[in-house]
């Protein structure tokens, strides 16, 4: 069963409902997880650190949803209009309304399985961790996030080997913030061509590239560290049996610093392409 994981800051359903409905619907996502970072932002950013954000974005959610699906309307969730809902009826006409309406049903037929959490920000790593394991039956949307934040769940995720990294990013020339249902994916899907890309930002070269030598350094390093510290204890028990003029004890402090240095040196030296 493939998974969708949305880390989110934000309280407004739209966009989440869009990657959630591709995901379902293209993507054979059965299972839906929405986790807010508290520590994204500082003590000026109410929002991220506050308890209970992602249980009210999973209601939210599920009220446009469903209002999508069973009444044809779209809920106001923010600006001057806050709480009005708009028959789609009223903006598409009767048989437009009807495809809209059955598209989110398709969506809300199929059995799903929904959780959230809060969590802290120093468990961002640990949690990527477990999303990792899933390879690339999990997915990872950042859609929603502060740009100024993907930095630390791409460089989390390059340390803990995820794959997909994922944000939803609609092609419209302009976006129409004074009719925000546009902007969602029925209207997106267009009629010749999607006017939305659902892309992995993880899938380019230079991200491979890096991924590709921290694989390579990790275990360099690791065994530089480990004959350092072998050859520095035979070196200590050879001082202390031998002497310091013995020859062999000085081949072996040797050899002890030459590690020492290729430790340092696989931290800052990048490995070459073998192709």
């Amino acid at each position: 069963m493939k998974s969708l994981y949305i880390f989110a800051d934000s309280e407004r359903p739209d966009q989440y409902v869009n990657s959630i409905v591709h995901c379902v619907l293209d993507r054979d996502v059965r299972s839906i997880h929405i986790i807010h970072i508290k520590g994204f932002g500082s003590s000026r950013d109410p929002g991220a650190q506050v308890d209970g954000l992602s249980a009210r974005l999973l209601g939210a959610i599920q009220v446009q949803l469903d209002g999508l699906a069973e009444r044809g309307e779209y809920t106001f969730v923010d600006g001057k209009r806050k709480g009005e809902r708009l028959l789609l009826a009223s903006e598409y006409g009767s048989e437009r309304a009807k495809q809209i309406q059955e598209l989110y049903r398709r969506c809300r037929a199929i059995s799903l399985s929904y959780s959230n959490a809060d969590i802290a920000y120093d468990q961002l790593r640990s949690r990527l961790r477990l999303i990792a394991k899933e390879g690339r039956s999990a997915y990872v949307d950042v859609t929603s996030i502060r740009k100024k934040y993907i930095g630390d769940v791409v460089a989390a995720g390059l340390v803990e080997g995820l794959q997909q990294l994922h944000t939803f990013d609609i092609l419209l020339p302009k976006l129409d913030y004074d009719r925000p249902w546009t902007m969602l994916i029925h209207d997106l899907l267009g009629d010749t061509s999607r006017l939305f890309s659902y892309t992995n930002i993880l899938d380019t070269p230079v991200y491979r590239e890096c991924s590709r030598v921290v694989v390579i350094r990790a275990p360099r390093l690791a065994l530089s560290a480990i004959a350092t510290v072998v050859l520095l204890g035979a070196a200590s028990l050879a001082y202390w049996r031998i002497g310091s003029t013995n020859q062999i004890v000085q081949t072996v402090l040797a050899m002890s610093g030459v590690a020492s240095i290729l430790s340092l040196v696989f931290v800052f030296i990048t490995p070459r392409s073998s192709s």
